[in-house]
């Protein structure tokens, strides 16, 4: 994980700028995974983008890659889609997560497989899937 400027954008323009450094919103295919992804941001007091979002055809929560999710850490009473227009997830500042508009303004990390030198430069906030 890089520091960031932290920058507050929707989830769609959140997205973009992971794929433009090779990588996707911030999700989870192992509970090692998340466990990883919250215990680095322990200390940042901030609420975040995830890269899941609900499928508007079938209902279910999958990632920005198309795999459904099957890891969730939901806070209580959530997913509640107030409003029929919750269709994204924020993590909160506490780690659980909240169903959201995805016209929001959150801050956001990308999840990359790789760490590649031009990533150390960037100002994006970001996390390596595979725990280095």
């Amino acid at each position: 994980m890089t520091g960031g400027d932290y920058e507050r954008v929707d989830h769609e323009t959140a997205q973009s700028r992971c794929e433009d450094i090779g990588g996707y919103l911030s999700f989870f295919l192992t509970q090692d995974e998340l466990d990883h992804f919250n215990n680095e941001r322990e200390t940042l007091g901030r609420k975040e983008w995830l890269g899941i979002v609900k499928n508007q055809t079938t209902q279910v929560w999958q990632t920005v890659t198309g795999i459904n999710n099957t890891i969730f850490d939901w806070t209580t009473n959530e997913p509640n889609n107030v409003g029929g227009v919750e269709n994204c997830i924020e993590r909160y500042t506490y780690g659980t997560w909240n169903d959201e508009p995805c016209n929001q303004l959150e801050t956001f990390s990308c999840r990359l497989e790789e760490l590649v030198p031009d990533h150390l430069n960037c100002s994006t906030d970001y996390f390596l899937a595979n725990g280095n």
